[in-house]
């Protein structure tokens, strides 16, 4: 976790993960605000099924394999997103701006793109996906210089707004959380100056000083700029449509859960609160859920989730893009 001015230039990719409801948004939006820096709004969710389709299909350097290419990947949610931004890029376009057409040239190419770089500049690159927490290896096997940022919150905020936006239950994400950001932290510490974390909560308190550590990981200076974002990025929860960086979104779980419910999340995740400096009481004792109320939770997660999706863009829209997630999250 090097927290220092990098002395070699680096010019991409980075990328910023997390849980999701943890602050990926608000910490890629702020670095997109950077003049040196270009990262995406929309998360690349999609990475991992394009590797796995690349390996079974190699590059796509035809024009006749690109198109193909092209047409299967733009039913994507990713896509369909950047069409009703209107910024949907089209195939001769993205074609031509390969470097190469592996699938590290060809996501290079999109990513450069959608986050506005222009032909030619030396911008550094970066991308952004709560995916990307269980896939920290994968990346460091296809781009091996690059960077990771990985954004934590407190368990107990996670797991409210974990319910709040999507009525996820809350022992099953206090124990997703666990797993995951343990596991991230020991994948990334495999490569300590090329693994940085920031609290979701340092970030809040001290804006400035937390993104100087992250301007200073990624070799540029930090720019005033970067403490107002240009336009809303969050979409649900208490920050949905601000602009500015909400210094109190934080310690609101004793307002949600009664104090059983906090305990319980304590007891499945003390372990992981106290590795990344989150106060616990010293009589909590830890309890993790065994596989079957995993698997219980997970059964309720899902419908929980089809049904508020389908309240918002309707069923057939929701269940697409839940087929969809799990076909892009499998490792």
């Amino acid at each position: 976790m090097n927290n220092t001015e990098q002395t070699t230039a680096f010019s991409g990719p980075f990328f910023v993960t997390g849980m999701p409801r943890s602050g990926t948004k608000l910490i890629a939006g702020l670095l997109d605000q950077h003049p040196s820096l270009g990262i995406p709004h929309r998360e690349t969710t999609f990475l991992a099924l394009w590797i796995r389709r690349f390996k079974q299909t190699g590059d796509v350097s035809s024009r006749k394999d690109f198109k193909k290419f092209y047409d299967w990947t733009v039913r994507l949610p990713y896509f369909s997103g950047m069409e009703s931004d209107g910024f949907l890029i089209g195939m001769d376009e993205w074609y031509n701006s390969c470097s190469s057409y592996s699938v590290q040239g060809v996501f290079k190419a999109l990513v450069r793109h959608d986050a506005r770089i222009d032909e030619g500049s030396e911008s550094t690159w970066g991308s952004r996906s709560p995916a990307h927490i269980r896939q920290i290896p994968m990346l460091r096997s296809f781009y091996s210089d690059c960077r990771i940022i990985h954004i934590v919150r407190d368990v107990r905020d996670y797991c409210v707004s974990m319910k709040k936006a999507w009525g996820k239950h809350p022992l099953r994400s206090a124990q997703r959380w666990r797993n995951d950001v343990l596991a991230a932290r020991e994948h990334g510490m495999e490569y300590p100056d090329s693994y940085l974390e920031i609290r979701y909560e340092d970030l809040l308190e001290n804006p400035k000083s937390e993104l100087s550590r992250v301007c200073g990981f990624l070799g540029v200076c930090f720019n005033p700029v970067m403490l107002q974002l240009k336009r809303p990025v969050e979409s649900a929860g208490d920050a949905k449509g601000q602009r500015g960086i909400i210094a109190s979104n934080r310690g609101k779980y004793s307002e949600f859960f009664g104090s059983g419910d906090i305990e319980k999340i304590e007891q499945i995740a003390k372990d992981a609160l106290l590795e990344f400096g989150y106060e616990v009481a010293p009589e909590t004792v830890s309890k993790r859920l065994g596989p079957l109320r995993m698997k219980f939770y997970k059964m309720l997660d899902a419908a929980s989730l089809l049904r508020t999706s389908t309240a918002k863009i309707g069923f057939r829209q929701a269940l697409r893009i839940s087929i969809d997630s799990v076909r892009m999250n499998r490792n």
